[in-house]
């Protein structure tokens, strides 16, 4: 709920929240699909994107992962972390995270992201 309310209040703000989010369950079942969604029909002004199953490469029966946990803020500050954004991993696990708030690596991550959508590897979540 914490992370979900800062969104809303970036967005409030007028910061352009882009989300990279996994939509793909390895089990078969829809749960990260209408997680993501979740996104698109609760909170105005986000972007969400999906890395698609026919753009990602095969690891044995399955596709590969969306597994990367990291923030960019204004290309200037970029915050990598181990946790993935739940409740357990918020409030009862031991992560770690590393925060960049200089040099060059917030830009270079800020550029792959869309890099990405501009090579059409991920795509806005529909």
């Amino acid at each position: 709920p914490e992370i979900d309310e800062a969104i809303k209040k970036a967005v409030t703000r007028g910061v352009q929240v882009n989300l990279l989010l996994e939509t793909i369950d390895k089990k078969k079942g829809d749960h990260f699909y209408r997680g993501a969604r979740r996104y698109l029909e609760d909170f105005t002004g986000v972007n969400v994107f999906q890395w698609p199953a026919e753009n990602r490469p095969q690891v044995g029966k399955n596709v590969a992962s969306v597994h990367a946990k990291c923030a960019v803020a204004d290309g200037r500050v970029a915050f990598v972390t181990s946790a993935n954004l739940t409740e357990a991993a918020m409030d009862k696990n031991i992560e770690l995270g590393l925060l960049f708030t200089d040099g060059p690596v917030p830009e270079k991550m800020s550029g792959h992201l869309l890099s990405l959508v501009d090579q059409n590897v991920i795509v806005p979540l529909g």
